[in-house]
């Protein structure tokens, strides 16, 4: 629940307001915005008294102060680039890192022979320019981080399976957002 801080002949109130998820989406990013260095990526690893942020156990955004007690848990989470020096970075990566899960879980699960480099798979895109996910044939070559499908029904079925979360990632993330710019 959030509340907005109303000041009227000096006196301070908070009056309790009630946001859809894409305001409170967008409540993060701006209070991100307005809180973080420019020059800052997000990616930095937080010094002592600083806060970072990553995720836990139940896949929730978790702050934790850098100091001598939490040290350790802070350089293991910084070299397994699972920390944060942005709450709104570390939401996003959490997101999206969960996203590419479930892909790949959809297209190995529904896999029924090897990837063949001559005949290809399928892949997941977004056409910036007609506003709309599509897929498409690969060809003998993969990129970084493809999730290939072994069927162009499989890969239609994964879009219609996780619309909402691809629509967000490749609508909303960008560069951009993974450098505060």
């Amino acid at each position: 629940m959030h509340s907005i801080k109303l000041t009227i002949n000096g006196k301070t109130k908070y009056m309790p307001i009630q946001l859809t998820p894409e305001q409170e989406q967008m409540v993060e990013l701006y209070t991100e915005a307005l809180t973080t260095k420019a020059d800052l990526t997000g990616w930095e690893k937080p010094e002592t008294g600083e806060y970072g942020f990553y995720e836990d156990e139940d896949g929730t955004v978790t702050s934790i102060e850098c100091n001598e007690m939490t040290q350790d848990k802070v350089d293991n989470l910084y070299n397994s680039a699972r920390i944060y020096s942005n709450s709104g970075i570390a939401a996003h990566s959490i997101r999206i890192q969960l996203l590419l899960r479930k892909l790949r879980r959809f297209a190995a699960t529904h896999r029924t022979k090897p990837f063949d480099p001559k005949r290809g798979g399928y892949t997941i895109m977004y056409n910036y320019i007609d506003e709309c996910i599509e897929c498409g044939l690969t060809g003998p070559y993969l990129a970084l981080g493809d999730i290939i499908f072994e069927t162009e029904e499989l890969a239609q079925e994964a879009i219609a399976l996780y619309a909402e979360d691809l629509l967000w990632y490749f609508k909303h993330t960008r560069e951009r957002l993974w450098t505060n710019q």
